[in-house]
């Protein structure tokens, strides 16, 4: 997904005064080097830690051309997310390649569209049905379908939701798996996003080495994390998005399993009422003709033994180049690294999973060393005008 970056807006004194109140009052304190934008976008800061254990992936368009996916396998990725297209104009040239690529060399697969909210949403998911279909669809073992909301398209936050929606209810209803939604903090929440969609697993979009990355109010928890975009990989020329999913990778085979929402086939003997899966879908979707799903019993779904969308909004802010990778990304796979991921946090992470602190009474000291030195800085110069920071006068 090729992203154009939020910027960090520079914040003045008050201002930087009051977050720090607002830090200490949630046990997290401002900070700079660690990756925290501070005062970056509408200051959003709800970070959510992960388990500690990670299980690697990608994903991948035709922006990466020719994909030599048994580099990738030897690599230890255990899965990627395949695009399908941008809207309805722009099918991707490379997901019949790479969708076939990547099962030949037993890697995990889904698939993502980046979705445009300015044209027809179910006209979007069929075309992903479609070409899903055409590839072979999905197999027993795979992930599931991801709507890439990051952009607007000059519409409402109501006609976003409301299409959003349409989306995810036809998609289901055509594969019989649960959808999951990437987006990023600052777009979902900065444009007035509701949690409509917080029953979906959360595909988070957080460019940073810190281990707690940023998360949309409307999600208590994040299931996969895109923390770059320029990672490298064997078998992909250039950068290339990389993700983690939280969990080991027997869960990561659990959440995929939770994904299925096929119907239940009743014990012979006994009648079939028809009862399905807990979807928790919302509101009724056209009915696609057939279902994706194409369970293969030959095949059993395992890691490998070793490890952009067109222009749009952006949905992951950047807080510094991350070509090498983060400390806290599994080495190799599928050995997993266990661990405190809170002793790099900035909100110390006492409570695993979520994005709190319990380090209140430091951070209360440090709001009030900075506000002596903030108080020691203007006395020392009451000719600097307030405009200079932004401040009106």
């Amino acid at each position: 997904m090729t992203h154009q970056h939020f910027l960090s807006r520079s914040v003045p004194w008050k201002r930087l005064a009051i977050l720090c109140l607002l830090a200490a009052a949630s046990g997290c304190g401002p900070s700079g080097d660690n990756g925290e934008p501070v005062g970056a976008s509408d200051w959003a800061v709800h970070t959510v830690c992960g388990s500690g254990n990670t299980v690697k992936g990608i994903d991948v368009s035709s922006w990466q051309s020719t994909i030599d996916w048994s580099g990738v396998a030897q690599s230890g990725i255990a899965y990627a997310f395949i695009r399908v297209s941008d809207g309805v104009n722009y099918p991707d040239s490379k997901f019949d390649a790479n969708w076939k690529g990547a099962k030949a060399n037993g890697i995990i697969r889904g698939v993502y569209q980046y979705f445009e909210p300015s044209q027809d949403a179910t006209a979007q998911a069929q075309l992903l049905v479609d070409k899903l279909n055409a590839a072979g669809g999905f197999d027993h073992g795979d992930l599931s379908a991801v709507i890439d909301v990051e952009t607007m398209g000059s519409q409402s936050a109501a006609t976003v939701m409301s299409k959003v929606h349409t989306w995810l209810d036809y998609v289901e209803s055509a594969t019989q798996r649960r959808a999951i939604v990437y987006t990023g903090s600052y777009f979902w929440d900065d444009n007035g996003l509701d949690n409509t969609c917080s029953s979906y697993p959360l595909w988070t979009a957080h460019y940073t080495t810190n281990p707690c990355p940023l998360t949309s109010d409307s999600w208590a928890k994040w299931t996969f994390w895109q923390y770059t975009d320029s990672g490298s990989v064997s078998g992909i020329s250039g950068g290339v998005d990389s993700d983690v999913f939280d969990g080991t990778a027997s869960e990561l085979q659990q959440f995929i399993a939770g994904l299925d929402l096929s119907p239940v086939q009743p014990d012979a003997g006994e009648p079939d009422t028809g009862t399905q899966g807990d979807s928790g879908t919302q509101g009724d979707a056209a009915q696609p003709d057939a279902p994706v799903v194409e369970p293969d019993a030959a095949q059993e779904a395992s890691a490998p033994d070793a490890e952009q969308a067109d222009a749009g909004a952006d949905a992951a802010p950047q807080d510094a180049a991350t070509d090498a990778e983060p400390p806290w990304v599994d080495a190799t796979f599928p050995t997993e690294t266990r661990g405190d991921v809170a002793s790099d946090s900035p909100c110390s992470c006492s409570a695993v999973g979520r994005g709190r602190g319990s380090s209140r009474g430091t951070a209360v000291l440090a709001v009030l060393a900075i506000a002596a030195a903030l108080s020691r800085a203007r006395r020392r110069s009451p000719g600097v005008s307030r405009l200079s920071s932004g401040e009106a006068a």
